[in-house]
């Protein structure tokens, strides 16, 4: 079960870039259900991923190194699994 469902609903004035805005639009299109549950589980599983590559190079206080451009194997292994979960939908014509 999605953890955000769960938090309590509060109101956050937040400024978004917009990349954010279509992310969240087209998250708000999707029909409450299963596969909505599905998709917010996935999405939160896969920014926990991406936003935490454990990095060999990753500071004192646990941010990580602040360049995925940098060749490291654990920022490429992430970019790799990453690239691999697009593959699908790129074949089918489904991404932008």
């Amino acid at each position: 079960m999605s953890t955000l469902k769960s938090a309590p609903f509060e109101p956050v004035p937040l400024a978004l870039v917009p990349e954010e805005w279509r992310i969240v639009w087209a998250l708000r299109e999707v029909p409450e259900g299963r596969l909505r549950d599905e998709l917010l589980s996935l999405l939160e599983e896969l920014l926990a991923f991406a936003g935490s590559p454990h990095c060999a190079q990753m500071q004192a206080d646990g941010v990580p190194c602040p360049c995925l451009g940098v060749s490291c194997d654990e920022c490429e292994r992430v970019l790799s699994r990453l690239r691999r979960l697009r593959a699908p939908t790129r074949e089918a014509g489904l991404s932008g």
